[in-house]
């Protein structure tokens, strides 16, 4: 018959700093996710090849649809509307109809992962979105133009 013996203390000791040593790197390992990196400002071609063709959205309060032709529905409160979008001097430039029909409104864009800002030009987040997807021509007119 087996006797019951208490575990010797080397043994004890060797398991505690194995569990610590876990405890460490599973700690470390989640402030890497909590610690983001920052925001980085996008240049022109950057800004392009983000929003070509794109939909991008905060998800509750605004979308907005990027036709690689420059047309832009905007889904902002109220009924949608058509736009127009270019990147001009390394700024997204948005003009806005029912804001104006010849000055648009540009914008420096910043990224971190899949989410954008827009900064207006006292570095104001004005809009800040992630890229969802595709944008659907299919919001504009029947022959595609609005």
């Amino acid at each position: 018959m087996p006797l019951n013996r208490p575990a010797p203390m080397s043994s004890i000791l060797g398991s505690a700093a194995r569990g610590l040593a876990c405890f460490v790197l599973a700690s470390a390992s989640l402030q890497g996710f909590a610690e983001e990196a920052p925001f980085k400002e996008m240049k022109g071609v950057q800004i392009t090849a983000a929003l070509n063709g794109k939909y991008v959205t905060d998800g509750h309060h605004w979308g907005h649809h990027y036709l690689p032709d420059g047309r832009v529905m905007l889904q902002e409160s109220g009924p949608d509307r058509p736009g127009r979008w270019s990147v001009q001097h390394d700024q997204f430039c948005l003009l806005k109809p029912q804001i104006s029909k010849t000055e648009p409104i540009c914008y420096t864009v910043q990224r971190q992962a899949g989410q954008l800002q827009y900064l207006d030009d006292a570095k104001r987040v004005v809009y800040q979105g992630a890229v969802r997807g595709r944008a659907d021509a299919r919001l504009f007119d029947s022959d595609g133009r609005r």
